[in-house]
């Protein structure tokens, strides 16, 4: 697991500069910080996917050590159709990750996890 999730809004030229800045920081043999830098075009592409119930979403997810979408489900009073799209979503960004484990005479469960400890929002306008 990441120790952060840096969301971002800075589009394309921002995505080149901290490239050029990574590269000065290779050439010079400087640290590089582990983290993960997700970027959105612009603020209004990162609200469409962080919207107030995904964030919640996020939020239980990072409680808990892998939780169960149908868990997930109750805790939010949403339906698990709903939970399930959102998680894709957001798997699919790069915010939570699922994986499956063995659930004994049921077959397999999906479980939600986070990929960081800490999600930081950078956002420009």
């Amino acid at each position: 697991m990441a120790n952060k999730v840096n969301i971002r809004t800075d589009g394309v030229k921002g995505f080149f500069a901290r490239a050029h800045e990574t590269a000065r920081k290779l050439d010079k043999k400087e640290p590089i910080a582990a983290e993960t830098i997700i970027t959105f075009e612009d603020a209004s592409a990162m609200w469409r996917c962080l919207t107030p119930q995904r964030t919640r979403l996020i939020k239980l997810v990072k409680k808990g050590k892998g939780t169960p979408i149908a868990h997930l489900a109750v805790q939010l009073n949403r339906p698990r159709r709903a939970v399930d799209r959102d998680i894709s979503l957001l798997e699919s960004t790069g915010l939570l990750r699922t994986c499956f484990q063995m659930n004994p005479g049921h077959g397999r469960i999906k479980i939600v996890e986070p990929v960081a400890q800490k999600y930081q929002l950078t956002t420009t306008l």
